[in-house]
């Protein structure tokens, strides 16, 4: 292997190194090199072939009560191909119906993980999902199941086959007001399917308008709400900081949507009424998910910074005893302060999946890019 390759792996996903990150404008936070892998116990070559590796730091936990983790380093490690491309990761993970899962990595394309989280491969380098910016991704049963993924880069929305194949790409919504004007941009961050069979999309970046899209004709509807809330900074039912995040309720009735900047989760109806917000410990919420395990429901909340602006999180909430549709939060998984894994400045993306009676927190970081698989410690 090359000397310069070998060195590329190791600021990839190396044991405990910190990724620097040349910045670009971004709404909200700067544009840059993501946090991805992070202390892998070995390296890949382009074969796949596993290389030596410094060792792994000593083991260590993050979270509270039942809920503590511990850094995977094995289902961590990620193909030199990718691995090589994580440093602009600025996405999410979608699941897919056969437990595998996906996200688009800009200026590599479209990643595929196994249903066992071991194997990583590329599915695709279609131009539209290679070059834009993914932030997001979400599986969709429509059409015999497909893929749709946010390009905040391009204001584009791209429908992708479970084979990579891209179906159709959809632009800015031009019959709504707020975009007949040229000059006002088009940044989609997320994306839900909601109670009435619509997808959600969140404009992010720009409108702070979540608009709704009709999956048959792939066309926006007339219906959408939100906006720019008047004080950035101040926390206003129905309008948004930076609708980063939205999820279909687990009412299946409701959608929660992070607010990132304002720091807290709002609760809407498909017209945009708000219903109620959840508060989340001062961190800045990116996404939301949510994962059965132990015969009860756990929401997981990626946060980008944590509270007084510290090194990203995820935070993880149980419904109130007795207050259905009441969230608390349970647990705070801290990937750079507790595991030390450096990359993780921000976290931009976290899911649960249950693998047996395991339970794993996938972590997707930015700026730099990182990719991380936590594991539920034995009580």
């Amino acid at each position: 292997m090359p000397r310069e390759d070998a060195a590329e792996i190791r600021r990839s996903f190396g044991c405990l190194l910190l990724l620097t990150a040349t910045a670009a404008a971004h709404e909200g936070h700067t544009h840059g090199p993501s946090p991805l892998t992070q202390a892998s116990g070995s390296e890949r070559s382009a074969s796949g072939t596993a290389q030596a590796a410094p060792p792994a730091a000593p083991a260590r936990v993050t979270g509270q009560g039942d809920l503590r983790f511990r850094y995977n380093a094995e289902l961590s490690e990620l193909p030199r191909e990718i691995a090589k491309g994580l440093k602009p990761a600025h996405g999410a993970i979608a699941k897919g119906p056969q437990g595998e899962l996906y996200f688009g990595l800009e200026g590599t394309g479209l990643v595929r993980v196994s249903a066992d989280l071991e194997a990583k491969s590329i599915i695709s380098t279609d131009g539209r999902l290679s070059t834009g910016g993914m932030h997001d991704a979400e599986y969709l049963p429509h059409r015999g199941g497909m893929l749709v993924l946010p390009d905040n880069k391009r204001g584009q929305l791209h429908f992708a086959k479970l084979t990579g194949e891209v179906i159709r790409s959809v632009g800015r919504p031009d019959a709504y007001e707020h975009f007949e004007n040229p000059r006002n941009g088009y940044a989609p961050t997320s994306v839900a399917v909601g109670p009435d069979g619509l997808l959600y999309v969140c404009d992010g970046y720009q409108s702070r308008l979540v608009l709704t899209l009709d999956l048959g004709s792939m066309d926006y509807t007339a219906r959408y709400f939100g906006g720019v809330s008047k004080d950035p900074l101040r926390q206003s039912p129905g309008k948004y900081s930076t609708n980063h995040g939205v999820a279909l309720g687990e009412d299946g009735e409701s959608l929660l949507i992070a607010d990132r900047e304002c720091r807290w989760l709002q609760r809407v109806t498909p017209d945009g009424d708000y219903v109620e917000g959840f508060q989340v410990g001062g961190a800045r919420p990116c996404g939301i998910d949510f994962v059965e395990f132990g015969g009860e429901q756990l929401m997981v909340v990626g946060c980008l910074r944590g509270p007084d602006n510290s090194p990203g999180v995820v935070q993880l909430y149980r419904q109130t005893k007795g207050q259905p549709g009441k969230w608390e939060i349970v647990s705070t998984l801290r990937p750079k302060i507790d595991l030390g894994l450096e990359a993780f400045r921000h976290v931009h993306n976290a899911i649960g999946v249950v693998r047996g009676d395991r339970l794993y927190v996938l972590c997707y970081g930015w700026n730099p890019g990182c990719y991380a698989v936590l594991e539920r410690t034995p009580n």
